[in-house]
């Protein structure tokens, strides 16, 4: 969301509840951008909106369906380091436009086993250290895809080492996903009681 503090989280809990209905549902991308971008128009001021990215993995595990709208580009990473693939924003953030203006077309992509998503937030790329040095797309770029297995918590550890005692102005969210199928992921999970 625009904004820092209690202004810019003013949006996050109709979101997660439309958001978390929606997918029980299994409503599609292009159907929850779309009621999201209604929602926040009924709730927020006009000089606030919230940027977002919508991924849908398919059972495959392989199988990407992307909504972007305002937030720095997803990079699909073959194992190798390669980028195979960037999810640009295509979009208007959500809260802006007004339903008959809105777009919720969605990007399709077959990746393979081992590749990896990775998406961030402006806060990432917009970082300044003490010297008032901006970390940019290109350095972020660098570590990940020379380092193709590094883990959000080891590049987190550089973003911070970057910034090193400068105050941190911006959320800094990092999201990886390595393709694998499904059934195959260890995973534990224990609903919010």
């Amino acid at each position: 969301f625009t904004g820092h503090g209690l202004a810019s989280a003013i949006g996050a809990l109709p979101v997660t509840r439309a958001f978390q209905a929606m997918a029980e549902k299994g409503l599609s991308v292009a159907e929850m951008s779309s009621t999201i971008n209604k929602t926040l128009l009924s709730l927020l001021p006009g000089d606030m909106f919230f940027a977002a990215a919508i991924v849908e993995i398919a059972n495959t595990g392989c199988q990407f369906n992307v909504w972007n709208g305002g937030m720095p580009d997803l990079v699909l990473l073959a194992p190798t380091g390669e980028v195979k693939k960037k999810f640009e924003s295509l979009h208007m953030a959500l809260g802006v436009l007004d339903a008959d203006e809105f777009e919720d077309d969605v990007e399709h992509f077959e990746a393979q086993i081992g590749d990896r998503l990775v998406g961030y937030s402006d806060g990432v790329i917009e970082m300044t250290n003490v010297q008032e040095k901006m970390l940019g797309e290109q350095a972020l770029m660098q570590w990940i895809t020379k380092q193709p297995d590094i883990k959000v918590s080891e590049l987190n550890t550089k973003i911070e080492r970057f910034r090193g005692d400068a105050e941190q102005l911006d959320d800094i969210t990092l999201v990886s996903y390595t393709c694998a199928e499904l059934s195959d992921l260890d995973y534990d999970y224990s609903p919010p009681k």
